[in-house]
């Protein structure tokens, strides 16, 4: 067997790091998480985790990903949009009495936590109903 030439190394070793570069972006699975969301409380089926990735696919609860509708996926990426402001400022808004649900949102931008009663930008409401779409329609689940 012939010893690789040097240039080869080099060659292969670029190789090997540009890829790992590229899956850490995403590139490598399509286009990397948009968002995570973590929805708890104290009402029965409140703990939810997903997880949406750019090509549409999403992840509950740590399950393999199922293929979101078009018209989510292109919610969840002006979602993501809208939501950099607040996750650059990594905005943390308490709840107020009698909150039933509480979120936790991270993007590639920061993150943002809130209940269903805090005051606080629109887009936080708007983050809410997006997690019961994803929640209903695509994960199955009652609430």
């Amino acid at each position: 067997m012939l010893a690789p030439r040097p240039r080869s190394l080099v060659c292969a070793a670029a190789v090997v790091a540009l890829t790992g570069a590229l899956a850490a972006c995403g590139a490598g699975s399509g286009g990397g998480d948009l968002l995570a969301v973590d929805r708890a409380g104290d009402v029965p089926d409140a703990r939810l985790r997903i997880v949406v990735e750019d090509p549409g696919l999403v992840h509950c609860n740590g399950s393999a990903g199922k293929r979101m509708p078009d018209q989510l996926l292109l919610d969840a990426r002006e979602l993501q949009r809208d939501l950099i402001e607040p996750a650059t400022a990594n905005l943390d808004l308490p709840a107020a009495p009698q909150s039933v649900l509480q979120y936790d949102i991270v993007t590639a931008d920061g993150r943002v936590r809130f209940a269903d009663n805090s005051r606080g930008p629109a887009v936080l409401d708007r983050a809410a109903y997006f997690t019961r779409q994803v929640s209903q329609q695509v994960c199955g689940l009652p609430r």
